[in-house]
């Protein structure tokens, strides 16, 4: 299934290149079929609708580039703050790095929808690959994710019920509840808890 996946990236990318960049209709023609060759890739393997495939594969212009995810990292009496999902399961609050956003305001942004928190970027834990990090073999994004996980202060926390998320709260690294794995994984979990007991002389980890 992953090597079916990284093929379909692969062709995706060069397709939308190809789109992007060439004047000549006949290749873009060519270019357009591999894309659409890409899909019917994706949705044989992994029987989502092609419309569906479409709208999450066959949306961007211009030259192929991973998109960023950044990740509010807030501890209150040495515990991580937490936000629950419509799913049930619990992750670092954070999103998708809006287009008019820095990755510092964006930070702040999700952290105050998410879990309620005023909070101030400090420093990067870690760069991510998502794809090498957190993606396992039945999860079907079809475009690669750099995840920043950011060390944050803490200025205040009231949550208010929200379409995005249930409840937010802090747990101790003893007493995590059950993790929505997509997002974050136990090992990241346990880098950020690992960034705060050394926030003075933190190395910032990337691959």
């Amino acid at each position: 299934m992953s090597k079916w996946m990284d093929w379909a990236i692969k062709l995706q990318a060069l397709s939308q290149a190809g789109l992007y960049y060439t004047k000549n209709e006949f290749e873009r023609e060519r270019y357009q079929e591999i894309r659409n060759i890409a899909v019917e890739m994706l949705q044989e393997h992994t029987n989502e609708d092609i419309d569906k495939i479409k709208d999450l594969f066959c949306v961007e212009i211009g030259y192929q580039t991973p998109k960023l995810d950044t990740r509010a990292v807030c501890f209150k009496e040495d515990k991580l703050l937490l936000a629950q999902e419509s799913s049930g399961k619990w992750s670092i609050p954070g999103g998708w790095t809006d287009i008019d956003q820095t990755v510092s305001q964006n930070v702040k942004k999700e952290a105050l929808e998410e879990a309620g928190a005023i909070v101030e970027p400090e420093f990067v834990i870690c760069i991510h690959d998502w794809k090498s990090h957190i993606r396992k073999k039945d999860m079907t994004l079809p475009f690669q994710i750099e995840k920043i996980f950011i060390y944050c202060k803490l200025i205040k926390q009231d949550f208010k019920p929200n379409s995005e998320t249930l409840q937010a709260d802090f747990f101790s690294e003893e007493n995590l509840p059950k993790l929505a794995l997509g997002k974050n994984t136990l090992e990241q979990i346990k880098l950020c808890f690992k960034a705060h007991e050394n926030q003075n002389n933190w190395k910032t980890e990337f691959d």
